[in-house]
């Protein structure tokens, strides 16, 4: 990302809920209640690894799915400093796109991600920076 963006897996999280509430709008994170980092990966046995049935990876997979498919519109960052990529965040795309939920993406154009003709397809707005992304988001949602 450019600029002095946030772009930890909470850290944009946090930043973007902190703007977009600020216009009465709802705001659900896949991170929300959750105790581990989001950005390490956990294993098949997220259930051993984390405890609680809510966090085996069938209820995660369910939880993250409601959220997605029930929104107006999905704010994506996808990472392009990470070692690997963010497959929830892949799968999370696919089902907006089926939906044809609008997807507003803060990724630059160069990403790999951008190479991957589904990837591309399923993104309705792509920004360069977070707040560029909030700002679409407020402008798709509000009057």
């Amino acid at each position: 990302m450019t600029g002095s963006q946030p772009t930890t897996a909470l850290n944009w999280r946090q930043h973007a809920s902190e703007r977009l509430t600020k216009y009465g709008l709802a705001v659900y994170s896949p991170t929300r209640g959750k105790t581990f980092d989001p950005t390490k990966p956990i294993g098949i046995d997220s259930e051993k690894a984390l405890g609680g049935p809510e966090n085996t990876s069938r209820a995660i997979n369910m939880r993250d799915y409601l959220d997605t498919t029930l929104a107006d519109c999905l704010l994506v960052f996808l990472d392009v400093t990470t070692p690997f990529p963010s497959l929830g965040t892949v799968a999370e795309l696919a089902w907006a796109f089926d939906r044809r939920i609008p997807i507003v993406c803060c990724v630059p154009q160069d990403s790999v991600y951008m190479y991957h003709p589904m990837v591309s397809e399923f993104i309705t707005y792509r920004v360069d920076t977070i707040d560029e992304g909030i700002e679409i988001v407020v402008s798709v949602l509000l009057p």
